[in-house]
């Protein structure tokens, strides 16, 4: 589902909003608001590195919480520029967990 604007992504979600209480579409704790939010917006759920749907020509990742919750949400991240390979760095400077696994 991609929208024309930002106007027809929020008529979209006031549309959402006004059906009131929605069944959780996941069983659990472990994504199920986003899940629901997702199928209600008519987005497949995807692990897309662009995002989860488009206003406009700009991609948007779609991010939930439920009301009570109180960790943050991550809005935007950079993937470092390695100017080492990652992979030797993390082999001189990791330490073994307790599988005894590089970390």
């Amino acid at each position: 589902m991609n929208f024309k604007s930002i106007e027809n992504l929020k008529v979209n979600l006031k549309e959402i909003s006004e059906k009131g209480f929605i069944e959780n579409h996941r069983e659990g704790d472990n994504g199920g608001v986003g899940r629901t939010l997702e199928d209600e917006m008519g987005i497949i759920e995807n692990n897309l590195k662009t995002g989860d749907f488009k206003v406009g020509d700009e991609w948007v990742e779609l991010k939930t919480q439920r009301r009570k919750a109180a960790n943050r949400i991550t809005l935007s991240t950079k993937e470092p520029q390695w100017i080492i390979n990652k992979f030797e760095a993390v082999k001189k400077t990791g330490y073994k967990d307790h599988k005894g696994e590089l970390d």
